[in-house]
């Protein structure tokens, strides 16, 4: 059983909820000056978790990339000792 943290999880629904180019703004604030940093990365998903995933993000306009790094930025963020 997976268990996600909520507030990572509401955070990144609202964000979703914005508008376009709101996202936009907001997404490159966060990573304003680590653009350089970028790598490729492999991960290992289920296919239809990822398909899900890719398909709601198409709708909002927002590429699974940005929706994965906010996600993970959340998640490290809401876990810091």
């Amino acid at each position: 059983m997976t268990v996600y943290n909520l507030t990572v999880v509401n955070r990144f629904i609202y964000t979703l909820g914005m508008s376009t180019k709101k996202i936009a703004k907001e997404v490159l604030k966060k990573i304003d000056g680590i653009k350089g940093d970028r790598t490729k990365t492999s991960l290992y998903l289920s296919k239809a978790t990822y398909k899900g995933f890719g398909r709601a993000c198409k709708d909002r306009g927002v590429s699974p990339s940005v929706a994965i790094e906010m996600l993970m930025q959340g998640f490290i963020d809401a876990n810091k000792m």
